[in-house]
């Protein structure tokens, strides 16, 4: 309702105007009003999301590289809104940028965890955001093949080293502690990896995806709950 929109719009004057992620911040309106485009067809809306989006691309850091709450959602959304207004050269740059995160994210020897609030998945996320809103292979499916090679590479040494190959042949960490939820743990990579846009080969889903949501899928606790982490045996 138009009401709710004028009421959040006025709730936004005291809003941190720093925060421009999609998950707490301004990207996460400029998604609202996109959604509303899609249900009302109104441009009004369209041109809203537009401003949202400019204020975000205007304040990106470089320093994180998800969808989420990093500068992979300002450039992703922005090449969704700009195509929809046919901007094609305004959304092709923020492809441009977005594609340029790609090889931080890639090399196993940066900091970037594989989770998807902060990590390689939510990079992933937004690879393929892209491709569904705009076109299938505006994203090079070799660069999508890139990241998710790289988080494969991640959970297999991870889980060597942990020495759960036979049982959890994909573990991955967060802050050193094995997450077992969406958000920063095993779950949100998993589900990102069985993405039919990620094309993993059947293979790899067979031989490591699989086992490793058979693993965690073990793990549930009588009351249906599943732990916060593999150390934590409470429910």
């Amino acid at each position: 309702r138009s009401s709710d929109l004028i009421q959040m719009e006025e709730g936004l004057k005291t809003a941190d105007p720093h925060d421009c992620s999609a998950y707490t911040g301004w990207t996460g309106i400029a998604l609202l009003y996109l959604q509303c485009f899609r249900v009302t067809h109104k441009l009004a809306h369209l041109q809203r999301s537009l401003d949202y989006v400019k204020r975000t691309l205007r304040n990106l850091n470089g320093r994180k590289v998800t969808f989420l709450c990093g500068d992979a959602g300002p450039l992703a959304v922005g090449a969704v809104v700009h195509h929809k207004l046919k901007n094609e050269t305004e959304s092709l740059d923020c492809i441009k940028k977005l594609l340029h995160l790609h090889r931080s994210v890639v090399s196993l020897d940066s900091e970037i965890p594989d989770e998807l609030l902060y990590g390689r998945a939510g990079y992933l996320y937004a690879l393929l955001y892209v491709n569904a809103e705009i076109g299938p292979d505006i994203v090079p499916q070799t660069n999508i093949k890139e990241v998710v090679n790289a988080i494969i590479e991640s959970g297999k040494n991870l889980s060597k080293e942990e020495r759960k190959v036979d049982r959890c042949p994909l573990m991955y960490q967060w802050h050193r502690k094995l997450y077992v939820g969406a958000a920063h743990g095993l779950a949100g990579i998993y589900y990102m990896l069985m993405q039919p846009s990620a094309k993993v080969e059947p293979e790899i889903l067979i031989e490591l995806v699989k086992p490793s949501v058979d693993y965690v899928r073990h793990k549930k606790f009588r009351s249906g709950n599943y732990p916060s982490s593999l150390s934590n045996e409470t429910d």
